[in-house]
């Protein structure tokens, strides 16, 4: 039981252990069987806190993972991260339903991160994460 009934709180841990059973590669010239798949992290975790008031909604979340390997030899890793975000919006009643207006913010501090790796026959190619989202829009639901 939370002391502020409008303060809710969210948490999800996921723990990933992703490996090849088989891995004969002609390009790495060995079996890469027991190696981590490449682009999984291993730990995942995600923090949010909503607070409700007189039809308002108000929220900030944490996202961070660990570090992931780029390719199949498990020799380059992109670094773990964590994204901070942020959320408002206004609740009506609408009929039986509801409407919401809203605006998110992703990565609200501009962090700066690899979003996602691959292997490339010169190195490896890295892709960067966006430093900064924002967005709105509008929810309907009956």
């Amino acid at each position: 039981m939370l002391p502020v009934s409008a303060l809710t709180l969210h948490a999800s841990y996921t723990y990933s252990h992703f490996t090849y059973t088989s891995y004969d590669s002609l390009t790495y010239g060995s079996d890469l069987a027991g190696n981590q798949v490449p682009n999984s992290p291993a730990h995942q975790l995600y923090l949010e806190a909503e607070y409700r008031w007189k039809g308002w909604v108000f929220g900030l979340n944490d996202l961070t993972l660990s570090r992931a390997y780029v390719d199949a030899t498990n020799t380059a890793w992109g670094d773990g991260y964590s994204l901070l975000g942020a959320r408002a919006a206004r609740r009506w009643k609408l009929g039986k339903g509801e409407a919401e207006l809203y605006a998110v913010g992703r990565n609200v501090t501009g962090t700066k991160y690899i979003a996602f790796t691959e292997p490339d026959p010169d190195g490896n190619s890295y892709h960067p994460g966006p430093t900064a989202e924002f967005f709105g829009g509008v929810q309907v639901r009956f």
